[in-house]
Parts: C-alpha cells; structure tokens; sequence
C-alpha cells in the first residue's frame, strides 16, 4: 500500500488549511412568552367553524337524497303518463281506422249509401253520381 502512495503527488489544493477561528455569540435564556388572552377565542372560533361545516354537508347531503327520492317519483310518474299516452294513441289509431269507423257508424244507425249525389255550389244543382 505505500508503494501505491508513493506514486501518488501531493495535490496543493487537497491539503487542509488552517481556518480562522469564529468566537461563539453569547447565548442567554429568553423568558417564555406570557399566554396570550386570544387562545380561548382562536379555539371557540375553530369550533363554529368546525360545526358549522359539518351541518353544512349533512344538509347538502340531505337535500341530495331527498331530490333523488323526488327524481325517482318523477320517474315513475313519467313511465305511468308513457304508458297511458301508448294505450290512447291504440284507441284512436283503432278508432281511425276503417273496420272501426264503419262499426261506429253501425253503432249509431247509419247504413251504407245505395246512391251518391253531389252539390254544385255555383249552380245551385244536386246532381246524381254516373258511373
């Protein structure tokens, strides 16, 4: 091991100087600081605060529920009135039609027409129909 120092130069700027000694400040106890008279208000204060923000999210939460309770309800509500809408539009689409017509017309004493005449406005005529 000292043939591998031997080898090596001593370097200027690795060797250790001398740093001038730094005489210490004079430290003394400091008193602690009187209480102040705030403290009492500061944690009053964090309390309301605290409390105030917990009653808030229950009633934000509490309206939430309630306004999914209502949404549902609105849903139900909504699915009857479709379903009721279907169920009419059947009616009159059945009571439009042909076959439905003619069974009212039934119902009511009518009877087909044998003859057809038509009403000229302009002429003042009632004419029968030629086939």
């Amino acid at each position: 091991m000292s043939v591998a120092l031997a080898g090596v130069k001593s370097r200027p700027w690795a060797q250790p100087s001398s740093r001038p000694v730094i005489d210490a400040p004079s430290l003394s106890v400091v008193p602690a600081p009187a209480p102040r008279r705030g403290f009492t208000l500061c944690v009053l204060t964090c309390a309301v605060l605290f409390i105030g923000a917990l009653l808030l999210s229950f009633y934000l939460n509490t309206r939430m529920v309630q306004g999914a309770y209502e949404m549902e309800a609105i849903k139900v509500t909504l699915s009857t009135v479709q379903i009721e809408e279907e169920t009419l539009a059947a009616r009159a689409a059945e009571a439009t039609s042909a076959q439905g017509l003619r069974s009212q017309a039934t119902a009511l004493g009518m009877v087909p027409a044998t003859g057809l005449r038509h009403i000229d406005l302009d002429a003042g005529t009632v004419s029968t129909a030629t086939k």
